[in-house]
């Protein structure tokens, strides 16, 4: 399978880098066709090597699945995964407790602000929150912890696909980790395939649920209290 032009123009940008010194109740959700549109909110700036409103958010999403996407807006391969998302995750699953994080940062030539509001308008749900981000902190970061194919050699995650459960923060000293993910980056088991990417969302959502219920309805432990007499 041939590499994106994300991949193969990386070694170009990282070049070009160091030149420059640089709990609710509920069932388990139904799974839906074509969930009615609704418009996303605007692109959020990140101030350089701050995640400050990104974490914020992800914090404030405490209870809900939550998806990161860490992108590049002029990316072809990212492009691609934006509108998969939208069409076969989003519009295919009509769950208000899933939420959807996506960052954007200039990896490529090609890429700023201007080209990331444009492409940002992929995204028509309330569900999703978008970010642009001016620098590598936030992909340079993933790219030390996430296990990537032998063969990937450039240690900044792009083009990938994240999912955490209801539970997870994200602390000030370490970016969170997913309970999955995939890419774009090479092959191995995580290569990106939308139909499983929205599986394993489906998954999340039913285990956080059925989670939830659980403790709704968990019987109480001790003594009972004695009735009025």
């Amino acid at each position: 399978m041939k590499r994106t032009v994300c991949t193969l123009g990386l070694a170009l940008s990282v070049a070009l880098l160091a030149a420059s010194s640089t709990v609710w109740c509920g069932e388990i959700p139904a799974v839906v066709k074509q969930a009615a549109a609704r418009p996303a909110t605007g692109l959020v700036d990140l101030g350089k090597e701050d995640l400050g409103k990104l974490r914020r958010a992800f914090n404030d999403s405490l209870g809900d699945v939550r998806m990161l996407l860490i992108l590049s807006p002029s990316c072809p391969g990212c492009q691609e995964g934006s509108r998969d998302v939208q069409k076969q995750i989003l519009d295919k699953i009509d769950f208000d407790h899933l939420k959807v994080f996506v960052v954007w940062f200039p990896l490529l030539d090609a890429d700023n602000r201007d080209v990331a509001v444009r492409t940002s308008a992929t995204f028509t749900d309330p569900r999703v929150s978008q970010f642009w981000m001016s620098d590598w902190t936030l992909g340079n970061l993933y790219g030390k912890v996430l296990p990537f194919p032998k063969d990937y050699k450039y240690h900044v995650a792009v083009d990938v696909y994240l999912i955490f459960d209801e539970k997870q923060t994200w602390r000030s000293d370490a970016v969170p980790k997913p309970a999955s993910f995939m890419h774009r980056l090479g092959e191995d088991e995580r290569l990106f395939k939308v139909e499983t990417l929205r599986a394993m969302v489906e998954k999340q959502i039913k285990e956080t649920v059925a989670k939830s219920a659980c403790n709704c309805t968990a019987p109480q432990t001790g003594t009972p209290a004695k009735p009025p007499l």
